[in-house]
């Protein structure tokens, strides 16, 4: 893949005046190494399809991961090592602790974005899991270093038994020293020849402080004096031997931490190569990550990729407003365009301050950040293709020191636009033909875009000249497009409609600030009739396509409203029917089952009469009697069943939000979640369902308790315990059990739970802080006191 195949970009500070350099700087303080900084610094634009798609593909999929709760994303602060790399090339160097710990860091880091991404990557991540697998790890780089210094970053005690030895002489050596010390410290405090310093350390010996006037006092060897001369720093006699002793045995201790990390340094001398590849490859990772990041805080998206040369921008908005907006508070207004065969330029007309030149720099903008594997503030439908040459002229580039003028710069950008464009060129042109006398100006623009025509270029250009407009209005494959204007506020309201010219509103304008009405005429009659028309003529259609718009959009939403009310009316007549079914269904089943029993009691009652000594006419009124009895039942039953759904009518009107419900013909209480049309959703403890809701009706019951069936309220409240043990569980199980744990406590009303996680290696840790972190429930969380399990838990306090 050719990732040096770069777009040609004319001026070369392009990107510059469109705001890339301040998009480079914003991704910047999402870079969380060196390497991904270094990464940053050599971006460019790129003309490679392949190669674009890949690198947005891997923003896209770190974007992901980041969202995506279940993941742990790989920490890239990734330490640099270049430097020491180079210098253990070199037989008999070394690296000493302090690197080591960043070494191990480093790959400790990349061995969990390597594991990560093989993992899923199939599935989720094929892209970032083709870039960790550019190089082989090896695992063995990392087991060496594990296997010679603790969690510390010391050499463990069974790789070295004679430093072990030393340093246990060392600890002896230093206990004598130390009860000896304090011997004489005690001494001479008692006869106040010390200083309030007492005591110090010179040429790395233990030494008294004493008042240079008692420096006789105690035998021993002179170190220093102060500056003024009255204190004098003394190793005491006794103590010179034990000082020489641990001096020798500091130098043994020295000499074999040395050829424990020489041997260390030697078993990684071999992985140098691959170790200078995953610094290279982890620089790439946080680049991605840092890419990542900017496209959330922007809601960057990546448009859809076609072959066909367009440019289709749904909903796009300029970065760097998004950005300054964002602390002021205020929205910024999207814009929508679209560039293809049929429809290749836009001729951009409008009033000043009215968002011509931040049209044209969005989508300048945009594209560049595009080519250069940067996600944008888009919809995700939009559509964008890759321009081998971007073009653009604006602003001023006269030079003093080539006797540039404005207008002869302008007239150099575009003598290369008209040689170098072709089909596949993206021309963006601001304040198109101004720079000399407009009548000049003007038909040398014309002239120049009718050239960028006939080449099969694309692009925007914004303009006032009217020459361009009607040009724009007459050429097949080009359109006008305007600013929107609002004529009652006379502001602007910065929003893109292409299909017709857009006023310069300059009468308008000035008569709005309040500009002399006798200079505004005088303006007019040297306008003349004929472009006074034109202007006229504009601003009534602008008027007409907005009273259309706005009664179209009118329509547009009583015609939405009525297949709404249409939809709803056909799923509640069908729900209707469907009941109806049922409870017929019910009743004749009822029935049924009525008539067999009378039929049971009536053989029953024929055979006593055979057998009793009862008259005919009394077994009669009995049976008759029971007869009534049953058939009062049963009209009571299907009055029950009319008022039921009567009932439920009624609270099918009641039911929002966070109403207690219950299914017509059933028991359990639960709490509604969602309402979408006809239907709900529906929380029956750990079960969500949907449901119609002409199938609800109001509990009386409020709150109902997380229990397993046939556990008493108060046995559950005796039972329940504050304190749940996740240690060994998958995170998804921890978090499973803690969520029952809190809701559980918030339903019987407790204050604070506790969850036991251990230490481990911090992932379930992790995990298990986030969720406390997002749960409405949670007031505040803190690790368990030290003597209880410090970080191994943690005590939540809910609201």
């Amino acid at each position: 893949m050719n990732f040096k195949h770069r777009a040609q970009i004319y001026p070369k500070n392009a990107p510059f005046k469109l705001g890339f350099e301040t998009i480079k700087e914003q991704i910047q303080t999402f870079c969380r190494s060196e390497l991904g900084k270094e990464e940053l610094s050599k971006i460019s634009v790129l003309a490679d399809r392949e190669a674009i798609a890949l690198l947005l593909n891997q923003t896209k999929e770190f974007k992901k991961l980041i969202t995506d709760k279940d993941l742990l994303e790989p920490d890239t602060s990734y330490p640099e090592i270049k430097e020491t790399l180079e210098r253990i090339r070199v037989e008999n160097t070394y690296l000493d602790f302090e690197e080591f710990i960043r070494y191990r860091t480093f790959l400790r880091q990349w061995a969990y974005a390597v594991k990560l991404f093989q993992r899923n990557g199939d599935e989720l991540f094929p892209d970032l899991n083709m870039l960790v697998s550019l190089y082989p790890y090896e695992k063995a780089i990392l087991a060496s270093i594990e296997a010679i210094l603790n969690e510390k970053g010391d050499i463990r005690p069974e790789i070295s038994p004679e430093l072990t030895r030393i340093r246990g002489e060392i600890k002896k050596t230093e206990t004598i020293q130390d009860k000896k010390f304090d011997a004489l410290l005690r001494h001479c405090l008692q006869n106040n020849w010390l200083t309030a310093e007492e005591q110090s350390i010179r040429n790395g010996r233990r030494v008294l402080a004493m008042f240079s006037e008692f420096k006789r006092q105690i035998k021993g060897i002179i170190h220093d004096e102060s500056s003024t001369g009255k204190t004098t720093f003394i190793e005491p006699q006794s103590l010179v031997e034990l000082g020489n002793d641990l001096f020798e045995l500091r130098q043994e201790e020295k000499k074999e931490i040395i050829r424990v990390l020489r041997e260390l340094t030697n078993e990684l001398r071999p992985y140098i190569e691959h170790i200078g590849q995953y610094q290279k490859l982890a620089g790439k990772l946080d680049f991605i990550a840092a890419k990542a990041q900017y496209a959330i805080s922007i809601g960057g998206e990546f448009p859809l990729m076609d072959k066909k040369t367009q440019l289709i921008l749904n909903d796009a908005k300029h970065p760097l407003l998004l950005a300054a907006f964002k602390d002021q508070k205020r929205k910024v207004v999207p814009l929508n365009v679209e560039l293809d065969k049929h429809q290749r330029f836009l001729m951009v007309s409008g009033p000043n301050a009215g968002g011509k030149s931040i049209c044209l720099k969005t989508v300048g903008l945009l594209q560049i950040m595009f080519q250069a594997g940067i996600m944008v503030p888009t919809e995700a439908h939009s559509k964008m293709s890759v321009f081998e040459k971007i073009f653009l002229d604006m602003g001023d580039d006269q030079s003093i020191e080539n006797d540039l003028s404005t207008y002869s710069s302008h007239l150099k950008s575009l003598k290369h636009f008209v040689n170098f464009s072709n089909s596949k060129t993206l021309v963006l042109l601001d304040e198109f033909g101004t720079g000399t006398d407009p009548q000049f100006g003007g038909a040398m623009a014309e002239a120049v875009m009718d050239h960028l025509m006939q080449k099969g270029a694309f692009g925007l250009a914004t303009t006032h000249y009217s020459n361009l407009k009607l040009y724009a209005q007459r050429t097949s494959s080009m359109a006008n497009a305007s600013m929107l204007f609002d004529q009652e506020k006379m502001l602007p309201t910065f929003k893109l409609q292409i299909g017709r010219p857009g006023s310069s509103y300059a009468f308008e304008i000035a008569q709005r600030i309040g500009l002399n009405k006798s200079v505004i005429e005088y303006a007019k009659n040297i306008v003349g009739s004929k472009a006074g028309n034109y202007e006229q003529l504009v601003l009534q259609l602008e008027r007409e396509k907005i009273e259309l718009e706005q009664k179209l959009s009118s329509a547009q939403n009583k015609e939405q409203r009525y297949k709404e009310l249409s939809e709803q009316y056909k799923a509640l007549k069908d729900e209707l029917k469907q009941n109806k079914k049922k409870m017929e269904l019910s009743f004749k089943t009822q029935l049924q089952n009525e008539l067999k029993n009378q039929n049971k009691k009536f053989e029953q009652q024929l055979a006593a009469l055979k057998s009793n000594k009862k008259s005919q006419e009394e077994i009669a009124k009995e049976i008759r009697a029971n007869l009534q009895k049953k058939a009062g039942k049963v009209e009571s039953e299907v009055e029950r069943l009319e008022e039921q759904v009567l009932q439920s009518k009624s609270d099918h009107d009641k039911i929002k939000l966070g109403s207690f419900v219950k299914m017509i013909d059933g028991t359990e209480t639960g709490i509604v979640e969602e309402i979408s049309g006809n239907l709900a959703i529906v929380a029956f403890n750990h079960l969500r369902t949907r449901v119609p809701l002409v199938q609800l009706q109001l509990s009386e019951q409020q709150k109902p308790l997380k229990r397993s069936s046939g556990v008493s309220v108060r046995n559950y409240i005796m039972e329940f315990n504050n304190t749940v043990d996740v240690r060994g569980m998958r995170a998804e199980d921890a978090l499973h059990e803690l969520e029952d744990l809190i809701d559980n406590a918030v339903v019987l009303n407790h204050q604070r739970v506790k969850i036991i996680h251990g230490r481990g290696n911090g992932i379930l840790k992790k995990f298990i802080a986030e969720f406390l972190r997002s749960n409405g429930n949670v007031k505040s969380f803190e690790y368990e006191h030290a003597d209880h399990g410090g970080d191994g838990a943690t005590l939540i306090e809910l609201q």
